[in-house]
Order: structure tokens, then C-alpha cells, then sequence
């Protein structure tokens, strides 16, 4: 189990040890079994002062950051107390010791955590997608240009040019969705000549 301090100046009794999955705080269990591999449990979901950051396993190891404090007179190392790693002590739990709350319905498991990296992936590409279709041709050209073919005001060059430019969004668009789906850079279709310069006049 890695643990990390944050320092605070205090006379509080603080004694720390470790049985299993169980980090046992100034006598009352703090019980990390649930924080499954790859998991993260926010600090906000357990109910103990004595923590300071999330809870997360990775690699079959426990991590956390625990508020440690120092008394008058305290040495440089108590005052900035590096990590530890904690090795389980080999003893139970004390009998009668208090269990700290831990609400797991909040726990980010690492399917949570691949599901919310491929949602951010998406939008991210979409945005991009967005942004390279307008900086060639924004919204109001489009529809501009759209209006124009409807009104048959554009020639048979600039249906051409107009078609070729829907052609290209649509294939922009199609490869932006692959990208997001495969999880690698968008190979993005190059733009046909003269789509930029009618929009331009758009």
C-alpha cells in the first residue's frame, strides 16, 4: 500500500498500520477491498478527516494520501514526511474497532474510466471535425451555397465545385466518426480544389 502525507501542524494521536486491505487509522478501519483494479474511489465518498485524496489500485496497489500532523518541535522529516510503502502488519483487526463509511456506489471503475475516455475522444474529434470543415467553408456559406444550387445562380463549374465540397464534409465527417471509434488520428481527406475559393465567395 503507497501511502502519501500532507502535513498539518497538530497534537492529534496518529497511529497508522495495515491488515490486508484494511488500513487501520487511530483505531478505526478504513477498508479499501472495494476499490477494485484500476478503480478510483473519490475522497468524497469516504467519511474519514484523516484522508486526503482519492483511493485508486492500480497494478494490485493500493494509493492514497493520508493528513498527517506534527507537534512542536517536530524534525524536517516529520514536517515533510516522505511516501511509504506499507507492508501488511500480519495482525487482525482489532475487535471492536470502528468502520470509516465508504459510499461505493461512488467508485470509477476502470471500464467507467474507458467508457469516459472514449466519450471525451469522441467529442474531442467531433469538435475537430467541426472546426476543419468551417475553417473551409462555415455554416453560411453552406447555406448560401445550398440556396444558390436551389436557385440554379450557380454554374455548371460551381455545381461541380459544390458538390465536390459536400462530398468532402460527408467524408471529413466519416472519418472523424472512424477515428473515434478506432482510437487513433483522423487521416483527414484532402480538400478538393476550389471548394475553398467558392465559399469564399459565399
Amino acid at each position: 500500500m503507497n501511502i502519501n502525507f500532507t502535513p498539518i501542524r497538530g497534537d492529534d494521536v496518529w497511529e497508522v498500520s495495515r491488515s490486508g486491505d484494511n488500513l487501520i487509522i487511530n483505531g478505526e478501519v478504513l477498508d479499501t477491498s472495494g476499490v477494485l483494479e484500476g478503480a478510483t474511489l473519490p475522497r468524497a465518498a469516504v467519511d474519514c478527516a484523516w484522508l486526503a485524496s482519492d483511493i485508486e489500485r492500480i497494478g494490485g496497489v493500493v494509493s492514497l494520501t493520508l493528513v498527517r500532523p506534527y507537534g512542536i518541535g517536530a524534525t524536517e522529516d516529520e514536517r515533510v514526511p516522505a511516501s511509504i510503502v506499507l507492508d501488511d502488519s500480519g495482525r487482525s483487526v482489532p475487535e471492536g474497532a470502528g468502520r470509516i463509511i465508504i459510499d461505493l456506489s461512488k467508485l470509477i471503475t476502470a471500464e467507467d474510466k474507458v467508457i469516459e475516455a472514449a466519450t471525451k475522444r469522441a467529442d474531442d474529434i467531433k469538435m475537430r471535425v467541426r472546426a476543419r470543415i468551417f475553417s473551409v467553408i462555415d455554416q453560411s456559406a453552406q447555406t448560401s451555397l445550398l440556396a444558390a444550387g436551389l436557385a440554379e445562380a450557380l454554374s455548371a463549374q460551381e455545381k461541380a465545385t459544390f458538390v465536390a465540397g459536400q462530398q468532402w464534409i460527408e467524408a471529413t465527417k466519416v472519418e472523424g466518426r472512424r477515428a473515434a471509434m478506432a482510437g487513433d488520428e483522423p487521416n483527414w481527406p484532402d480538400v478538393p480544389e476550389g471548394v475553398a475559393e467558392l465559399a469564399e465567395r459565399y
